[in-house]
């Protein structure tokens, strides 16, 4: 009798056991089924992002691509177009210079160098007496004029305006006739730009006291450079007057 109770009690504990496991299992069932769904929500929703994102990212190549296209065009445009507005600036510019005023610029505007540089020279010659000069008063008076700085302020103005209209010549002559002339006005011109540009480089040179460098050899050739510079600068003159004759049917 006891063993029988035993037994049903051993068969009640075991029912019990298989109900706990059929409960436990049926929750495992329950989550897995869980689980599932929402990595099939995840998974659509991830799907639909990246089909979003592809979207997008199809829309940008899109839009770079039209850019690109906007760009090309408007440079292929500009490269059609350019040739076309080069030439007709060239004509205007050409039409410009083949004026009369615009010829006579040139031989005007080195009349008043040429006036200029005289100056130039003359204040270089008051300078160089108020430094070599022993006479006392002559000294004070030359000082209170300053003919140093005159002299600096005026070579510098004429060798920047000499410099753009020896070259604004050169271009007048070249739109006009379609070359250059070789000849004595020519090479003075060209030899009298290079003559200030060297007289301009001796500057620092004789800016140092004379004690502690060679400041009296430079002043020296600067002077001599000079009167080499007027000469050129009134052959030029005369041989630029045939020309403008010429132009002038005088």
């Amino acid at each position: 009798m006891a063993s029988l109770i035993g037994f049903v009690g051993c068969g009640g504990s075991s029912g019990l056991r298989v109900k706990r496991v059929r409960a436990v299992c049926a929750n495992s069932t329950r989550c897995g089924a869980g689980l599932a769904r929402t990595s099939r929500a995840r998974f659509a929703m991830s799907k639909e992002s990246s089909s979003d994102e592809l979207e997008i990212v199809e829309k940008l190549k899109g839009s770079v691509s039209g850019t690109a296209a906007i760009a090309s065009t408007a440079l292929l445009t500009t490269l059609v177009g350019a040739p076309a507005k080069v030439a007709a600036a060239d004509d205007a510019l050409g039409m410009l210079f083949k004026t009369t005023p615009a010829t006579l610029m040139h031989p005007l505007w080195m009349w008043v160098l040429f006036a200029g540089s005289v100056y130039a020279f003359y204040l270089g010659l008051q300078a160089r007496t108020l430094r070599t000069t022993d006479d006392r008063p002559k000294k004070k008076e030359l000082a209170e004029k300053r003919p140093g700085s005159k002299h600096f302020a005026t070579a510098s103005s004429i060798m920047a305006i000499m410099t753009i209209f020896t070259f604004e010549g050169m271009a007048n002559t070249f739109n006009r006739a379609g070359k250059l002339f070789p000849g004595p006005h020519l090479y003075n011109g060209l030899g009298l730009v290079a003559l200030m540009t060297v007289m301009a480089a001796l500057v620092p040179e004789m800016q140092k006291p004379a004690s502690t460098s060679n400041s009296t050899a430079a002043r020296n050739a600067h002077f001599g450079l000079a009167f080499g510079a007027l000469f050129l600068f009134a052959w030029q003159a005369q041989t630029g007057m045939d020309i403008v004759a010429k132009i002038l049917k005088w």
